[in-house]
């Protein structure tokens, strides 16, 4: 009696990614882990080459593509760096379809108004005590800033903060991409109108989520949000009032 024939075995189609997808996909989880963490230097080019097991041309070729991801800036001269700029491609996409001026401006309004009063209502649910102080701590730093510059960087934060409390990646990705766009409209806001009004409108806002009443948190923000449409001026709404 003879043997059944033997049963073929399936055979994996699946390929190993590409030398260079491999080097940038480590280096990725290690930044995306804070090992380092953004800001930091990475390992000089020789010492990191040889850790990875890779030729220097392989890892150069694995840094570009980081770099176009936002996950390192490599500056000539002092070396590569991680980087926390994972938004950078969204915002680029956004700048090549968004209208230029005072049309920008608005529409970027626009979408924050669809947005933020959301998250603020999902930040006021997943509130603790611990997270309410680092909010606490950049209102602080809001309400004693004298430059200009990084009162804008202590107003994004604040907004940054409420965004990863909300706990949705794709929200607080898309916020920080609508955030580097609309630099233009908080120095606009915060230059003429002072720092003040946007720490009373900051505080409503916290204060609601301190409740973890997410209706008035979102309200606050609605009213916040609204109230930044105004001050830059919508030539639509001043048409409607002549």
């Amino acid at each position: 009696m003879t043997s059944p024939a033997p049963v073929p075995t399936a055979v994996s189609t699946r390929r190993r990614p590409p030398l260079v997808d491999e080097v940038a996909g480590e280096l990725a989880r290690r930044i995306r882990a804070g090992t380092p963490r953004p800001g930091d230097a990475l390992p000089p080019e020789r010492d990191l080459a040889v850790e990875l097991g890779v030729s220097r041309p392989v890892l150069r070729e694995s840094l570009r593509q980081l770099q176009s991801r936002g996950l390192v800036e490599i500056r000539h001269g002092v070396g590569v760096l991680a980087s926390d700029r994972v938004h950078q491609p969204v915002a680029e996409a956004m700048d090549l379809v968004m209208p230029p001026g005072h049309d920008r401006l608005l529409q970027l309004a626009e979408a924050r108004l669809l947005i933020e009063p959301h998250v603020a209502a999902q930040a006021a649910r997943h509130a603790t005590a611990a997270k309410t102080a680092r909010l606490d701590d950049a209102q602080r730093r809001l309400m004693t800033e004298t430059d200009p510059d990084r009162a804008i960087e202590h107003d994004l934060e604040f907004h940054r903060l409420l965004a990863t409390m909300a706990g949705n990646a794709a929200l607080l990705l898309t916020l920080d991409a609508l955030a580097d766009l609309g630099r233009l409209s908080r120095k606009i806001t915060l230059t003429t109108f002072g720092v003040q009004r946007a720490w009373r409108q900051h505080q409503a806002i916290l204060d609601a989520v301190k409740r973890q009443n997410s209706a008035a948190a979102a309200a606050a923000m609605k009213q916040h949000i609204q109230a930044s449409a105004r001050d830059l001026g919508d030539p639509r709404r001043q048409r409607a009032n002549a």
